[in-house]
């Protein structure tokens, strides 16, 4: 119920049930925890999710990558892209296609394209698929920087990914 109501928008409603779910000592599991920080993340309530991805500890569960993955998406939805980079270079998580999406939507929509630069070596060798390049192609044609940009269609060249072009079907 917690993910149905995140997944709908009612978030409000997922922190009231975890709440009631923790006041009568029902232990939740690491889904729940995905799910309640997953509606966090998605209704904007930052401060609420970092309380609840520090309380993962107390319930008995370590945070795996899925939990990680709800944190950054979490913070660069809402701008704190420092803190989630800090987070993937310390703690040392995987980067994956998701994670990549979160920090080039949260770089671009926050207008942070110092961080962007700074961690696009490091995530072109990570990406695979053609939304991921995409972006961090638009990010350098953005500020000018059109070397940048040769360079990210060199690595979907050499790395034969292909983006389709759009369409509409009207």
């Amino acid at each position: 119920m917690i993910g149905c109501y995140g997944k709908h928008g009612m978030v409000n409603s997922a922190i009231k049930l975890f709440e009631k779910m923790i006041n009568e000592e029902i232990q939740p599991n690491e889904v729940t925890l995905i799910s309640v920080l997953y509606a966090c993340s998605h209704g904007g309530l930052v401060e609420k999710g970092l309380e609840i991805f520090r309380s993962i500890d107390s319930y008995g569960i370590k945070a795996n990558k899925e939990h990680y993955s709800c944190l950054i998406d979490l913070l660069c939805r809402y701008g704190r892209m420092d803190e989630a980079c800090d987070i993937v270079k310390h703690i040392g998580i995987e980067v994956t296609d998701l994670r990549i999406g979160a920090f080039l939507n949260g770089f671009t929509i926050h207008e942070r394209r110092d961080l962007a630069e700074k961690i696009s070596e490091h995530l072109r060798m990570e990406i695979k698929r053609p939304g991921g390049f995409v972006t961090l192609s638009n990010i350098y044609a953005s500020e000018g920087k059109w070397g940048g940009v040769q360079d990210v269609r060199e690595v979907m060249k050499d790395k034969r990914v292909n983006k389709m072009p759009g369409f509409s079907s009207v």
